[in-house]
């Protein structure tokens, strides 16, 4: 049976973090698509009025999966492409359970911080 979760990031500031975010979180497969948070009211000039935070579904197979993914999957992937740290919030689609350490599996805030990919020579 799969399991649906949820996530969100905090407001990015960078843009060049936010685009690199999207890159990774919006990729709109079955198991992880995400979307840039926005309402429909136009703003001054014409345009419709985003907010730089992308919020999404992640999924899974077993309970907590979604936590699991996104900690050895995700966040090493978002920790070389941005500039700035970013928290992730992650919430598995089951949290209940008599286990402190699985109930961490299920609600988990992600700090992401940027890896210097540069090589010291």
């Amino acid at each position: 049976m799969s399991q649906r979760g949820s996530f969100i990031t905090e407001y990015i500031w960078c843009d060049k973090c936010f685009k690199a975010l999207q890159g990774i979180l919006c990729v709109g497969d079955k198991y992880l698509d995400g979307f840039v948070l926005g309402d429909d009211k136009l703003i001054g000039s014409g345009e419709l009025h985003n907010y730089p935070i992308i919020a999404g579904k992640i999924g899974g197979s077993y309970y907590g999966e979604e936590t699991i993914r996104f900690e050895y999957n995700l966040k090493p992937q978002i920790e070389k492409a941005i500039c700035h740290p970013v928290r992730i919030a992650v919430l598995a689609e089951n949290d209940v359970t008599d286990d402190e350490d699985d109930a961490k599996q299920h609600a988990q805030i992600f700090f992401c911080n940027p890896i210097n990919s540069k090589e010291e020579t």
